[in-house]
């Protein structure tokens, strides 16, 4: 395979930037770096391109939002025609984070998704709001939450409580419900919005409200839990709701078991979809509310055995809407996951992000423009859900297909069981020059993957951390994809990288580094650039000395493919800073 060290004009140009010598903007760096086969490094810098799209990564379409925004135009998500038909509509929002900073733009975001989904279709039934929709539940978030919900929805809405509702009351839970009802629910002037004064649900922080019915009993519920806190700092507790949940549910589900009820939690249930396996970043249902919970999954497993046309929507882990296993299946209810529809991403489980961070702490500077959401249609006539996820970005776009969901299908036949998409997932696919494909693990051989083009290099470069030599590696990531025969919308999350000093005798050598890099898949299209480059944070190299790169591809699913081999050697001594 011919892989080689970078060549002296691209490294001048890599070099130009991370010396910040070079003259022209950081957006016309995009481009020609794009154009010379080189992305960024650090990922895309996203610059405001108007005041209703500040966050849109390509400048011809934000553009083009933009006027149209301003003409009070509305322009249908890509892929995704007017809506028509008679179908229940809905939409599930997460983690607005209103005063989280003016770098996520959450004002302009906003007002550009309702937008774009009033350009969808004229009205839905709701808008739920599944928590975190404050950062540090003050009055002046509160306020600026109610005026942009005011001034932008046009439908009603329906908001539940997180974990960031509860950080200015400390422990105490029922000051922070009270105030929470006091400084927005009772604020809402939305028409038919369910909490506001005077409505079904006046005030409550817990609702169970219908939706879509007509008057002959076709509609559906939506039963609204918010986090709780009793006493201590432990926002993630629904224990003392178990009772209250399975009254309701018990209730509604008298009125048709093949109709689909709806179920609203800011936190996961535990070990379902992405990110959800560990305490804090799931639904915790013990009894004790001063104790982290150590069996999540029994409230779960209950549910799933009574109410397997149950769907509960979450929010919490900002996973972007890209993940395949934001939606799961395997015991009954259904667990769909929905981004943040006003905040970057926590890309934390993949690898190291382009800042360095670890996992547990990655969050991509490419990802501060996050705005995703999922838009809900039920079939009056077959029960039949259909979740379709929306990216607000740019003109808005459709993510990957959508998920259809027969609430009276049996359980081992649901599509979305983990374990199964699991064992359908295939290897990575990696492209041969002449542009024909195999899988990468199919062969060993070093020509399967010329269209790859591995390299490394290294630059003196001033950052925070000292003025000192830093390694770098690169690939053409548009020569690497998902093998999606296997799962559909399944995804290249990131590429390991593991590097050894070579070995006089040819012999394999055992790697001193090894770390996983978050790829560019949570990027709208426009801004995954074609060569993937990545600082080697956390190596340290001697000058003149052999070393071998190998280079893996990870999918969503597990699947881990070789995508190719470098023998190069170090032309300085390299001697990093830990990851962050």
């Amino acid at each position: 395979m011919d892989m080689h060290v970078v060549d002296e004009e691209t490294r001048a140009l890599c070099e130009a930037y991370d010396e910040g010598r070079f003259p022209i903007g950081r957006r016309a760096f995009l481009a020609l770096a794009a154009a010379s086969g080189v992305s960024a490094l650090g990922g895309a810098l996203l610059a405001p391109d108007a005041a209703r799209v500040a966050y849109a990564a390509d400048g011809e379409k934000a553009a083009s939002r933009a006027a149209d925004a301003a003409a009070g135009d509305e322009v249908p998500a890509a892929g995704l025609a007017t809506l028509t038909g008679d179908k229940v509509r809905f939409t599930v929002q997460s983690d607005v984070h209103v005063g989280s900073g003016s770098n996520f733009h959450s004002r302009e975001k906003i007002a550009h998704a309702f937008a774009t989904l009033y350009g969808i279709a004229d009205a839905y039934e709701a808008h739920f709001i599944v928590g975190d929709t404050v950062d540090r539940a003050n009055d002046a978030e509160f306020a600026e939450l109610v005026e942009l919900l005011n001034a932008n929805a046009r439908c009603p809405l329906g908001i539940t409580m997180g974990n960031h509702e509860y950080y200015l009351h400390g422990g105490d839970g029922e000051a922070a419900r009270a105030a929470f009802s006091e400084n927005v629910l009772a604020k809402l002037e939305v028409p038919g919005s369910f909490q506001a004064p005077g409505a079904s649900a006046d005030g409550q922080t817990d609702f169970d409200v219908q939706i879509g019915d007509a008057g002959d009993g076709t509609g559906y519920h939506v039963i609204g839990v918010s986090a709780h806190s009793e006493g201590n700092e432990y926002y993630e507790y629904y224990g003392d709701r178990k009772d209250w949940i399975r009254e309701r549910l018990a209730k509604d589900a008298a009125e048709g078991a093949d109709k689909p009820i709806f179920m609203l939690m800011h936190h996961p249930f535990a070990e379902t979809v992405r990110r959800s396996s560990t305490q804090g970043s799931c639904a915790e249902f013990g009894d004790d509310p001063t104790v982290p919970s150590v069996d999540e999954r029994s409230f779960y497993d209950e549910l799933c055995e009574s109410y397997p046309q149950l769907i509960c929507f979450s929010g919490h882990t900002h996973t972007p809407l890209q993940d395949p296993q934001s939606i799961y299946q395997g015991e009954g209810v259904t667990v769909a996951q929905t981004a943040t529809f006003a905040r970057g991403y926590y890309e934390a489980d993949w690898g190291v992000d382009d800042g360095g961070a670890k996992v547990g702490d990655a969050t991509p500077a490419g990802g501060s423009d996050a705005s995703e959401a999922l838009l809900v249609e039920v079939d009056r006539a077959t029960n039949e859900v259909t979740i379709t996820r929306i990216d607000f970005r740019g003109a808005g776009r459709v993510v990957g297909t959508p998920w259809v969901i027969d609430p009276t299908a049996p359980v081992d036949s649901q599509p979305y069981r983990l374990a199964d998409r699991k064992a359908r997932a295939k290897d990575p696919i990696v492209e041969k020059a002449a542009g024909a494909k195999k899988a990468a693990s199919a062969a060993a051989d070093d020509g399967a993957a010329d269209a790859v083009a591995l390299t490394f290099y290294t630059s003196r470069s001033v950052s925070a951390y000292g003025d000192g030599v830093s390694a770098y590696f690169s690939l053409r990531a548009d020569a690497v994809h998902p093998d999606t025969t296997g799962v559909e919308d399944d995804q290249v999350v990131s590429y390991r990288v593991q590097v050894a000093k070579a070995d006089p005798s040819g012999a394999p050598s055992t790697p001193f580094y090894d770390t996983r890099f978050i790829s560019d898949y949570y990027k709208v299209p426009q801004d995954q650039a074609p060569t993937f480059v990545r600082q080697l944070f956390g190596i340290s190299l001697t000058s003149g000395t052999d070393y071998v790169m190998t280079v893996s591809a990870i999918t969503a699913f597990g699947r881990e493919a070789k995508v190719g081999t470098l023998a190069f050697t170090s032309d300085a001594t390299v001697t990093a800073p830990a990851s962050k």
